[in-house]
C-alpha cells in the first residue's frame, strides 16, 4: 500500500506502507500465507481494512510542532532564571528538559496510535471477507459419486453435459438401532406360544435370527412352562431391537424394576447361614470325624473291654501299673477312648448355648461314649454320631453348591437334590428274605464296621443290631 505526501519542493512523494508491521506480534498484513488471505477476502481486502483501520484508530499524525518546542524551552529557562543564585549557564541547560518531555510525549502517542492499527485491520478483514464470500452449494456427481461444490455463478457456467451428470447433494441418514424404553418379562413358553411371542415382539419369521430367539423362550421341561426366566437372581426383560423402524432382534437384559424373585431373597439370607456351618463342618470332617473312626476300630477289634465293672476298676489299674511300672494294653485303650469321650462331650451341646454343667456333661458323655458302657453300646453310639456328622457335612456342602447355582431357580429344585442324599444311619436290607444269594450279595458289599438293623435276618445273633466285622 503506498498513500502520496507533498515534500519539502513541492512534488509528491512516494510513503510505501507495504513494509510495516502492526500489534505486538509484528505482524505485515501483506506477508501472510495465501490460506490466510483466502480467509480474509484476498489482499485487496486487506489493503482496504488496513487503510480504514488507519483512518480510525486516531487523528493524523501531527508531526513535532517545533515553536511550540521552543516556547517551552524559553519559558522554563526565565522560570529557572528568576530563581536567587541562578545563571545563565544554568538556567539555559535546566531548560531543556520541558522540550524533551513533550518530544518524548508526542513520540509514545504516535506509538500507541500505529499499534491499535493491526488489531482493527485484522477485524475489519474478516468482517468483509465474510461480507464477500458467496456460498457455494454441493452437488453430487452421479458418475463418480463425488461431492462437487458451486456458486450460482459457477453453476450457471457449467456445460449441458455437466448439468446432467449432477443432482443436489443428500446428506446420508444416520441407521441407529433403537430399543423400546418399556420391557417385557421373559417367561418360559411352548415352542408354539414362544414363535407367536417373537413374532408378537415385531421380529419376522424372514430374520435370519429368528428361530435363535425362539429357542430362549422354550421351556427346558414341561415344569418350566409359565415361569419368569432369571439369571444370576433377577428376573429378564425382552426389549425389541428396532433400525430404521424394523424390528431386527429382542435384547433379553435384566430388569431394573421387577425386583428380585423370592428365591433369590431366600439364597441372600441363606448362604451366610450355609457359609457359617459351613466352618463348624469343616472341623468336623478333618478332626472330629477321623477321632471317632479311631475309638470305632478300638471297640471292633474286641480287645478293649467297657461296663461298669471296668469303669470302678480303672482307676485302680492306673494306680498299679503307676506303682510297678506295669504295660497293659486294655488300660491303655481304655485311657484313649476315655480321652476321646472327654473331646466329644462339648461337642454334643448346641453352639451359643450357654456353658456345660458337670451334670449334662456326663450325660453327653454317656450318650456317646462311656467307659461304664458295654463295647457294642459305645459302638454303635460312636457309629450313630459319625454317620450323622457326615451326613451334616454332605447336606451342607450339596446346598451350597445348589444355591450357588445358577440352573437352580426354586426351593423346591433344592430338596429335590438333597432328598438323593442317603441320610440313613444304619444299614437295612430290603430285598427278598427268600433268596440267600441276594442277602449275600448286599451284605459282601456293605463295608467292614458297618451297624445293621437285624430284623431277624441273623438266625444265630438276636440282638437288635448286627456289627459286621465285630471281634475282628
Amino acid at each position: 500500500m503506498a498513500t502520496l505526501e507533498i515534500g519539502p519542493s513541492g512534488n509528491p512523494v512516494v510513503e510505501d506502507d507495504s513494509d510495516k508491521v502492526y500489534g505486538a506480534a509484528g505482524t505485515n498484513p501483506f506477508n501472510l500465507s495465501q490460506g490466510a488471505l483466502a480467509a480474509l477476502g484476498g489482499s485487496g481486502n486487506v489493503q482496504a481494512a488496513v487503510e480504514l483501520a488507519t483512518a480510525l484508530s486516531s487523528p493524523e499524525e501531527k508531526g513535532i510542532d517545533s515553536d511550540l518546542a521552543a516556547l517551552l524551552y524559553f519559558t522554563k529557562m526565565g522560570e529557572l532564571a528568576s530563581k536567587p543564585g541562578a545563571t545563565l549557564l544554568g538556567s539555559a541547560a535546566g531548560a531543556g528538559t520541558a522540550p524533551a518531555a513533550y518530544l518524548m510525549q508526542e513520540s509514545k502517542a504516535e506509538r500507541d496510535r500505529k499499534a491499535k492499527i493491526g488489531p482493527l485491520a485484522l477485524q475489519l478483514a474478516t468482517t468483509l471477507g465474510k461480507q464477500g464470500s458467496v456460498k457455494k452449494t454441493a452437488f453430487t456427481d452421479t458418475k463418480t459419486n463425488a461431492i462437487e461444490y458451486y456458486t450460482p455463478k459457477e453453476f450457471n457456467a457449467l456445460s449441458p453435459e455437466k448439468l446432467k451428470t449432477i443432482v443436489p447433494y443428500t446428506r446420508p441418514e444416520r441407521s441407529t438401532i433403537k430399543s423400546t424404553a418399556v420391557g417385557t418379562l421373559a417367561k418360559y413358553l411352548t415352542p408354539e406360544d414362544a414363535k407367536k411371542f417373537v413374532l408378537g415382539q415385531g421380529l419376522p419369521e424372514s430374520s435370519s435370527n429368528f428361530q435363535d430367539v425362539v429357542n430362549k423362550f422354550i421351556a427346558p421341561n414341561e415344569g418350566m412352562i409359565g415361569k419368569n426366566i432369571t439369571s444370576g437372581g433377577v428376573f429378564l426383560e425382552v426389549f425389541p431391537l428396532a433400525k430404521r423402524g424394523e424390528v431386527i432382534n429382542l435384547q433379553i437384559s435384566p430388569s431394573k424394576s421387577a425386583g428380585k424373585p423370592r428365591f433369590s431373597l431366600y439364597v441372600e439370607k441363606r448362604l451366610p447361614q450355609i457359609a457359617k456351618a459351613g466352618t463348624t463342618y469343616n472341623t468336623t470332617a478333618r478332626e472330629v470325624i477321623p477321632r471317632v473312626q479311631e475309638a470305632l476300630n478300638l471297640l471292633k477289634t474286641g480287645k478293649v473291654e467297657t461296663g461298669a465293672f471296668a469303669d470302678l476298676t480303672l482307676g485302680l489299674k492306673k494306680m498299679f501299673i503307676q506303682a510297678f511300672g506295669l504295660k497293659d494294653g486294655k488300660v491303655q485303650g481304655l485311657e484313649n477312648l476315655e480321652a476321646t469321650s472327654n473331646y466329644l462331650a462339648p461337642k454334643m451341646r448346641a453352639v451359643g448355648s450357654g456353658s456345660t454343667s458337670d451334670m449334662e456333661f456326663r450325660a453327653y458323655q454317656k450318650s456317646v461314649l462311656s467307659i461304664s458302657n458295654t463295647p457294642k453300646s459305645n459302638y454303635i453310639s460312636l457309629y450313630a454320631f459319625k454317620k450323622m456328622s457326615e451326613n451334616a457335612v454332605k447336606l451342607n456342602q450339596k446346598e451350597m453348591e445348589l444355591l450357588t447355582n445358577d440352573e437352580v431357580d426354586s426351593a423346591a429344585a433344592v430338596n429335590k437334590e438333597l432328598n438323593k442324599i442317603d441320610s440313613g444311619i444304619f444299614e437295612k436290607y430290603t430285598g427278598s428274605r427268600d433268596d440267600p444269594e441276594e442277602f449275600k450279595s448286599w451284605h459282601d458289599k456293605l463295608p467292614d464296621g458297618a451297624v445293621i438293623i437285624n430284623n431277624n435276618l441273623f438266625s444265630d445273633d438276636d440282638s437288635p443290631y448286627v456289627i459286621k466285622g465285630w471281634g475282628q
